[in-house]
């Protein structure tokens, strides 16, 4: 069948070769010939291919998706690798699918994520092949954009719990950047990623030592947004150890840069760093400033990403200050913003908040039923500090006292 094509349909036939669980159109589009593409020919010449049964077609989650049958998909990749086209066709769709996560990084925070994440999901799985491709090469421009790819999925990989993978892969992202000796700058975004990925996981030294890496890139290539957030990772690590006066010095330093900078989600991260300082240290009155503070910045931005971080921090320091009300409408907005923006760790955070007040109401039952989601659900996207959080509530509240 094959030798029967014409040779645009052949030379597409060959590129779904890459594609082991099919594609969308617009991956599809993505990897095509350029003289196809050029010649407005791509429609023209698919349609070809499926209506000679070469491509079959079906839809997924709502979405048209086209595969090579498993023995045609064998064959078309060594088709493509005796053409010489595979590393060219991975390329394309390294490049794709690198400006798709940057749309989804830069609206990562407004209400039009959900659009990009549609748009993400039937893609997804294709970064975990492009890495693997990727950084098996020796070629400097290739690795360096998967570590850019690393570095841009940072919030994907957090809000779906693959916490334990995109930190394998990062991690292996850096040794392939540090034997191929890549310029310093490329590295810093993925020191990023890793340092989120061990704080994450608990692993506050490794989370450090990746911090402090990247501020050091950030210094030396002059990238400010990169120095705020490396310094975020270093107070937190500092706020993890109880290393009150530390954390202080490092986000008070921060702050003057956010501020300078004019990027409303860096400086709202490093007003609710130094807000949930103050709540550590008891001073709840400043707390309520700072995160009240940090909710006006994010409705101005239309940010529901930092608003969510306002209201739920609103939330636990009302509690604190022993204002159930108030709280109960705090933790009402968080949880409607991370269902809104289909945050997995976000509803995690929401509920065990919750769980916290209605102990503190005495509604233990709930609390109990709760306390048991909330740890399930932590516990499948290896959120391992909610988890823990989870498990001390239940042995130091009077829920165990239900007698289950």
């Amino acid at each position: 069948s094959y030798d029967l094509l014409a040779p645009d349909q052949r030379a597409l036939f060959r590129g779904f070769g890459i594609f082991p669980e099919g594609c969308t159109l617009a991956s599809a589009i993505a990897i095509a010939p350029e003289p196809i593409r050029k010649r407005g020919d791509f429609i023209h010449t698919l349609s070809g291919l499926i209506d000679q049964s070469m491509i079959q077609t079906q839809t997924v989650n709502g979405r048209r998706i086209y595969r090579l049958h498993e023995i045609s998909l064998l064959y078309a990749r060594e088709l493509l690798v005796v053409h010489g086209e595979f590393h060219q066709t991975m390329s394309k769709l390294l490049d794709y699918i690198l400006g798709l996560v940057a749309q989804l990084d830069q609206h990562f925070r407004d209400p039009s994520r959900n659009d990009w994440l549609a748009m993400f999901e039937p893609e997804a799985n294709h970064v975990w092949r492009l890495l693997e491709w990727g950084l098996s090469t020796n070629d400097a421009s290739i690795v360096t954009r998967c570590l850019a790819l690393t570095g841009l999925m940072l919030h994907y990989w957090n809000i779906r719990g693959q916490q334990n993978l995109a930190r394998q892969w990062t991690e292996q992202a850096l040794q392939r950047g540090r034997e191929l000796d890549l310029d310093k700058s490329s590295l810093g975004p993925a020191w990023i990623t890793s340092a989120s990925m061990a704080l994450i996981h608990a692993d506050i030294q490794n989370g450090l030592e990746h911090a402090e890496s990247a501020l050091y890139v950030a210094r030396e290539s002059g990238d400010q947004p990169l120095e705020i957030r490396a310094l975020h990772l270093m107070g937190l690590c500092a706020f993890a150890r109880a290393e009150l006066e530390l954390a202080e010095e490092i986000w008070t330093e921060a702050l003057p840069l956010a501020e300078y900078l004019g990027d409303p989600g860096l400086l709202a991260t490093v007003i609710d760093d130094l807000g949930n300082l103050a709540s550590r240290r008891g001073d709840y009155e400043q707390a309520i400033v700072f995160h009240l503070r940090e909710q006006e910045i994010s409705l101005e931005a239309a940010d529901l990403y930092s608003e969510f971080y306002a209201v739920i921090n609103l939330g636990e320091v009302s509690m604190l200050m022993e204002r159930p009300t108030d709280a109960a409408l705090y933790y009402g907005r968080a949880l409607k913003i991370c269902r809104e923006l289909n945050d997995s760790r976000g509803l995690a955070q929401t509920m065990i908040t919750q769980a916290a007040l209605l102990i503190q109401l005495h509604r233990s039952m709930e609390a109990l039923g709760l306390l048991h989601e909330v740890i399930v659900l932590a516990w499948d996207i290896q959120n391992l500090d909610i988890v823990l959080r989870g498990l001390e509530m239940l042995v130091h509240s009077d829920v165990l006292d239900l007698n289950l």
